[in-house]
């Protein structure tokens, strides 16, 4: 049994515990408003991006096991490279397989509540680029992003939500 398949069981047993009811009777609508009502998720700037990441559709409508996938991957114990996969495709904000500009911009407007000016905006995210483009192709694919969060060293710390 692989790792996810692990975390997914142990979910389905806090997911039926957390709506207090059977997997006959549960309610998805009421699970999904339990979950965007979470106290580490009230301030999430990502709340909607997360749910959308997650869902086979991409409008947030979600399966039961892409509720649990969700929280498995949200949670402590997933592996760093699962992690990793979410991570790139919450920031894909225009989903093409690619962090360009403009997608670190909203990520970084979202991180810090707008409080940045247009300007240092614009400069972290080319220095971003800069940085961790491997390619030279002014965009960071799924590699560039691995290999620029495998230098930062608080991202399995801060990538998860307590339940």
């Amino acid at each position: 049994m692989n790792s996810l398949m692990l975390i997914r069981t142990a979910r389905f047993s806090l997911a039926k515990k957390f709506c207090g009811c059977t997997a006959d009777t549960m309610s998805w609508l009421h699970i999904l408003y339990q979950w965007t009502t979470l106290t580490s998720l009230i301030e999430n700037p990502f709340r909607n991006r997360i749910v959308e990441s997650f869902s086979e559709d991409g409008m947030g409508n979600l399966s039961f096991n892409e509720f649990v996938d969700m929280f498995s991957v949200l949670s402590e114990m997933a592996p760093r490279e699962l992690k990793a996969i979410y991570a790139f495709k919450i920031y894909d904000f225009n989903v093409d397989n690619y962090l360009c500009k403009e997608d670190l911009e909203k990520t970084l407007n979202r991180l810090t509540k707008e409080e940045l000016t247009p300007e240092e905006v614009e400069l972290v995210c080319e220095k971003t680029i800069e940085e961790a483009d491997l390619d030279g192709d002014n965009k960071l694919s799924y590699a560039d992003f691995e290999n620029m969060i495998s230098r930062a060293p608080d991202f399995l710390s801060t990538f998860h939500i307590r339940i």
